[in-house]
């Protein structure tokens, strides 16, 4: 029969295995202690138990500190149902846009040990010879190593790239997109990169001073928490039928309407980056076009170009 003191320590084991599992960049000891709320030498012996039992723990050293981390790799096969081999298989057509990403690897993993095949990786819409998933994964080093990186980045509306050095915090997915959160070096704030327009990455023997994100609860963030987007002065013409329904479907709090002869509008506002502004003239379904700034007019085109192709794709 289990006395209280194991299931204490059943208890304490299962919780800092949790700790691990959700810290995909690992913990250190210290942190450990405070999730679990034990000694040093306790924490050691319930480490050497989960380790003893199979559970695959190592040590590693990122950014001066070292770490616990959780070889999530090499964890026990999964048993499911048909169903639901099923389901994790359309789930991974829908989360196709975060290749690269540690977060879609580990889904792949699951993928892979109930012997399912995995997509291969896809180039960026506006650079055929560029492997999106490549570039993410040098990122993501570049968040595990927690080092500076210089990144050649070509800007919405620009023909040449621009290279940025860069301390990479994390990813957010919004409306499609997969962003870099990042804090920029030269400029000295934060910003966000389309991570499809990034072309080459490289590791700088520099370490990061910003600490990223080591979980996934922000992940899938919506629009309005990218504060770091740059504004964009938009103009955007409304056929009568969309500046009827403008009311119901307003862009943003800053626009302003001028009332066109036609019936329609012209739409002028001040909007964080252009994703959303373009989403939003598409939705229209023809009743909107974009004005300015030449970057809304290129990502709308572009945008109508890639659905175009998903239609027309065998």
């Amino acid at each position: 029969m289990a006395t209280k003191h194991d299931r204490q320590r059943i208890t304490r084991q299962w919780t800092l295995l949790l700790l691990l599992i959700r810290h995909r960049f690992g913990l250190t000891l210290g942190r450990l202690r405070e999730g679990v709320g034990v000694s040093r030498v306790t924490l050691w012996r319930d480490l050497r138990t989960l380790s003893e039992a199979g559970v695959p723990i190592e040590e590693r050293v990122a950014g001066g500190e070292k770490k616990v981390v959780l070889r999530t790799s090499d964890l026990p096969a999964l048993i499911l149902s048909p169903l639901q081999i099923q389901a994790l298989k359309l789930a991974r057509r829908l989360l196709g846009p975060l290749e690269g990403t540690a977060l879609l690897e580990a889904y792949d993993d699951i993928l892979l040990r109930v012997g399912c095949d995995v997509p291969g990786s896809r180039s960026a819409p506006d650079a055929p010879g560029t492997d999106v998933a490549t570039i993410r994964r040098e990122v993501e080093d570049g968040l595990r190593r927690r080092v500076r990186l210089r990144v050649s980045f070509l800007n919405v509306g620009e023909s040449e790239p621009r290279m940025r050095t860069i301390e990479p915090i994390g990813w957010r997915f919004v409306r499609g997109e997969l962003y870099l959160l990042a804090w920029d070096v030269e400029r000295g704030a934060e910003r966000s990169f389309a991570s499809h327009r990034i072309r080459i990455v490289d590791a700088l023997d520099v370490p990061a001073e910003r600490t990223p994100v080591d979980d996934d609860t922000g992940f899938f963030a919506p629009a309005e928490g990218l504060e770091s987007l740059p504004e964009h002065d938009v103009v955007i013409d409304l056929s009568p039928i969309a500046a009827a329904h403008l009311v119901t479907r307003p862009l943003h709090a800053s626009q302003r309407v001028e009332p066109r002869p036609n019936g329609g509008a012209r739409l002028v506002a001040r909007v964080p980056g252009l994703w959303f502004p373009a989403d939003w003239v598409l939705s229209w379904g023809g009743e909107a076009r974009p004005v300015e700034p030449a970057g809304l007019i290129d990502l709308v085109r572009e945008r109508a170009q890639h659905t175009l192709d998903v239609l027309s794709a065998p």
